[in-house]
């Protein structure tokens, strides 16, 4: 409590190597749900898992959500498995090794601690493995914002039949310049952050034309995606296109800004740095440097992505999902954290 921060027990929810893990927490539901690649990028699972108040979980099975022995499943940026509390489902999009490395979607609802998934649709019919989801609360659907190979794409996704694990698949909309989600390797963050001020998606993108990371935002009506046509804005950090350089982007709604962050090169001495941006209709002003989070970061592949909840159990703590690298196993851990009140 105050200051104290209290860590609840790590769980193992996979005693095999997990990789391309993500987590989100279902509202409907009042449970986690975790999205990974097993053993050797093979499969895809989905399983969830209530949580006590002395900081336990309580897991279901493993709902395999694409077996993988017709090739190797995985995704690269963080973006794997996305809540949306409109259709009380989760979804998990991956690469799908069975056909030409395509990407994939699958709905997945949960009963108790039991998922269930959908048929997956494809969404994407290149074999770039970078894509992330972003839930659009003013319309309630999740959209997809991916890297086609060429340009940086995104659609919406609608949810309908028994469950809502039915997907349809709205128009593709690409950004307006050669472009890709490389600033996001390897296994970096965020593509895409949902702004609640303006009800925009805000992305950060590797502009071809400029040979930088740049900011920009597409808005959403009905499954209609419209990239905006200002100027982008410019990105001091993680504004490699490379492996390692591990970028992503966020979104604080209490100070209605952007932040970015990710490294500068793709060295492992290179440092890991955040910026902060701000947007006046469709002009972005950025902090114009970047600030250091840490010197010398020797590996981004490692970095845990977390869900911050604020209901039921897990009132005011975060949710943190890793493997464990160099461990015996690799396998999937997950701990809660009490900052304190």
């Amino acid at each position: 409590s105050g200051t104290t921060l209290t860590w609840g027990d790590e769980v193992v929810f996979s005693s095999a190597t997990t990789t391309n893990t993500g987590i989100c927490y279902s509202t409907g539901q009042d449970v986690i749900m975790i999205g990974w690649s097993g053993p050797s990028s093979n499969t895809i699972y989905c399983i969830a898992a209530t949580v006590g108040s002395d900081k336990t979980f309580s897991f279901g099975s493993a709902a395999t959500v694409d077996s993988g022995g017709d090739g190797s499943n995985q995704s690269i940026a963080y973006g794997m498995i996305e809540y949306n509390p409109t259709y009380d489902t989760a979804t998990v999009a991956y690469e799908n090794g069975g056909d030409s490395g395509h990407n994939y979607v699958a709905a997945v609802s949960v009963s108790g601690t039991t998922c269930t998934v959908g048929t997956a649709v494809e969404f994407d019919d290149t074999s770039e493995e970078l894509f992330g989801q972003s839930y659009d609360p003013d319309i309630g659907k999740t959209v997809l914002v991916y890297d086609n190979g060429t340009k940086v794409g995104a659609r919406v996704i609608s949810q309908s039949g028994t469950g809502n694990r039915t997907i349809s698949l709205g128009t593709e909309a690409l950004f307006a310049n050669n472009s890709g989600l490389t600033v996001q390797e390897y296994y970096g963050g965020m593509v895409a952050a949902y702004d609640t001020s303006a009800d925009r998606h805000h992305v950060l993108l590797y502009d071809d034309s400029a040979s930088a990371a740049k900011l920009t935002y597409f808005t959403v009506s009905g499954t209609t995606v419209t990239w905006s046509s200002g100027t982008a804005g410019t990105v001091s950090s993680g504004t490699v296109s490379n492996n390692e350089t591990g970028g992503g982007i966020a979104y604080n709604a209490a100070r209605n800004r952007i932040i970015t962050y990710g490294a500068t090169a793709t060295s492992t001495s290179s440092d890991y740095n955040f910026e902060y941006h701000t947007i006046s209709g469709a002009t972005y002003t950025s902090q114009g440097s970047a600030t250091i989070i840490e010197e010398g970061l020797r590996t981004r592949s490692q970095h845990v992505p977390s869900v911050q909840t604020n209901v039921g159990d897990l009132a005011n703590k975060t949710i943190i999902v890793y493997s464990d690298v160099g461990g015996s196993t690799g396998g999937g851990r997950v701990k809660l954290l009490d900052p304190g009140v």
